[in-house]
């Protein structure tokens, strides 16, 4: 009679009269808990060998795979042996399926290893389950250097094609890049290329995410650009950088000019949704808000409390959000309020919302979620699908009422007497003015963020000539309210308007530097010179504006006329010398 297979990876024992099969390798590792099985039959120990080693009685007559991650896996040192087909389908096939245990391992996994729910229910995650195929336990790492190695053998093959890409564009290769922080406080240099590949289609490609060691400089800046320049030989084919305002890039462009020849300051371009933040910040906080951020971060939790009353209307929203917030028995009374006001229409309640400190869209959240909500709703249905706003709940009046019925806490005289920062009617209706100020501008940064290459919207949510569009826009905004304020006396929000304006104009002063704002609209079909002219010239009564912008990109034209008759004759040497030869006789 023929012994079985596992035989050959464990030994036939007996004690007392009873066979068992101890395993040859768990002996080893001195794993005695699962080493030995009762030998009445062979299928326990099969299913261990299976289950544990990866091993099957077939186990040398699988192909091999040709992929990245075998020869990653090929390259790390492990035992496990591949399963052949017959032992993996009949192991599938013969297994009975527990529903109930595979979610119950499903829910440890995805709460012990930090599992987002969107990481557990992508795509990705479920065509690796419904594809992976009888030897995907085979290629599953056992160690995170496995997976290190799988990534850079991955990165480095496609490294390639993107060097490819960029190698045979047809455009400039335009680059914008980025701090970025990651979770284990290292810091980052995101550089993003951006380009005409040789078949037309327009490429947004992440060339290089080195981290930054060193101070956060535009010349420290500068060296780790030019190094991803430099590994993929694009600085002959360097076109323009889209950067944000910060005096660090303009010094990384600055020293980036010493080893590959440009004009900075016709190629510098900046991201608009980085000017709308500098301005509104402005609007908000006034003309020095640099200041104001320095002194709210050495300030006690006192003072920084009467810094931010300074600010008026907002800055005492600001307060009480925050000390509302700052404890959950604040939080309960807030929303008791709430449900008090709403009667028996009470749904759900509102939380208040704190601004992050200086960031101006989460100020402006604060004071929507702050105001008065006044919708005509007529179904539940209809409340759940408009941001859970509904007329029952109306905050302003729960955090009046919350005012109404403040008392500070006898046994605590250090409290902070929130009567400073309790809201008026006036400081109401300023709060009013600047929800419906910013909001367009609220609107627009989050237009901006848009992907211009996305499918169904390309050429918009953020392309080059959508810059000067959306600063007009916003100019006319400003020009209305000053015309509305000009009467008024003195608030907080008549010379925000003012600091903001001021804020826009330096920076349509800091775009006349690169015409390609100004050509990009130019040459858009849908616009042209007939945008400058009904806007510029007439609409904004800036007539300047509009003969500068007419030179300014005739002159890049004639520029590209000269780039385009050098490349011909390079292409043509015999014909471009017979030609100047003649022109010369």
């Amino acid at each position: 009679m023929k012994e079985s297979w596992i035989y050959r990876h464990g030994a036939n024992l007996e004690h007392k009269g009873v066979r068992y099969w101890l395993c040859r390798l768990c002996h080893e590792k001195r794993s005695y808990s699962t080493a030995l099985y009762a030998s009445s039959g062979t299928a326990h120990a099969a299913r261990h060998l299976l289950r544990q080693h990866q091993i099957a009685e077939f186990g040398d007559s699988s192909p091999s795979l040709t992929t990245p991650f075998t020869l990653a896996a090929a390259s790390a040192s492990s035992s496990v042996r591949p399963l052949s087909r017959q032992a993996s389908l009949g192991f599938q096939l013969g297994s009975h399926f527990d529903e109930r245990s595979w979610k119950a391992r499903f829910v440890d996994w995805i709460i012990l290893e930090d599992v987002t729910f969107r990481q557990a229910s992508s795509e990705r995650l479920r065509w690796l389950i419904a594809n992976g195929g009888e030897l995907a336990s085979q290629l599953l790492p056992e160690h995170h250097t496995t997976v290190c190695s799988w990534i850079r053998l991955t990165f480095e093959s496609r490294r390639q094609i993107i060097f490819n890409l960029v190698k045979d564009a047809k455009s400039s290769v335009h680059l914008s890049f980025d701090l970025w922080t990651a979770s284990n406080g290292f810091h980052y240099i995101g550089i993003v290329g951006h380009f005409v590949d040789s078949e037309g289609e327009k490429r947004d490609v992440l060339l290089g995410l080195p981290r930054l060691v060193g101070p956060h400089s535009g010349e420290n800046m500068a060296s780790y650009v030019k190094e991803v320049i430099n590994q993929y030989e694009m600085g002959s084919k360097l076109g323009y950088f889209m950067l944000d305002n910060a005096e660090s890039n303009d010094t990384c462009l600055e020293t980036l000019a010493r080893w590959f020849p440009m004009d900075v300051s016709r190629r510098r371009l900046r991201c608009i949704g980085h000017i709308i933040n500098l301005v509104v910040r402005a609007v908000i906080f006034g003309s020095n808000v640099s200041k104001f951020e320095a002194e709210l971060r050495g300030a006690t939790d006192e003072f920084s409390f009467e810094i931010w009353a300074k600010k008026g209307a907002v800055g005492r929203l600001h307060n009480l959000a925050t000390y509302i917030r700052r404890t959950d028995q604040r939080r309960q009374a807030l929303r008791r309020l709430q449900t008090e006001l709403a009667g028996d229409d009470a749904i759900f309640t509102l939380e208040i919302v704190v601004d992050g400190k200086t960031r101006w869209n989460s100020i402006y959240v604060m004071i929507k979620r702050g105001m008065r909500i006044c919708l005509s709703l007529t179904s539940v249905e209809h409340l759940l699908t408009w941001d859970r706003l509904i007329l029952a709940l109306e905050l302003r009046s729960a955090i009046e009422l919350y005012q109404s019925r403040w008392q500070k806490p006898k046994n605590d005289p250090v409290h902070r007497d929130l009567t400073k920062d309790f809201l008026s009617a006036v400081d109401w209706a300023e709060l009013e003015r600047f929800h419906d100020f910013l909001k367009p501008f609220y609107i627009l940064t989050k237009t901006m963020e848009g992907n211009a290459s996305k499918p169904g919207a390309e050429g918009g949510h953020g392309a080059v000539w959508e810059t000067l569009k959306t600063m007009d826009y916003l100019f006319v905004k400003f020009k209305q309210a000053a015309e509305e304020t000009q009467f008024e006396e003195p608030s907080h929000f008549k010379s925000g308007i003012d600091c903001g304006w001021a804020k826009l104009e330096d920076y349509y002063i800091k775009t006349d530097r690169t015409p390609i704002y100004r050509a990009a609209l130019a040459l858009h079909p849908s616009y042209g010179y007939d945008y400058f002219e009904r806007h510029w010239k007439n609409a904004m009564d800036r007539p300047q504006w509009y003969s500068d912008m007419q030179s300014a990109v005739g002159s890049l034209f004639d520029e590209y006329v000269r780039q385009a008759e050098l490349i011909w004759e390079e292409v043509n040497p015999l014909i471009a010398y017979t030609t100047k030869e003649g022109q010369g006789s």
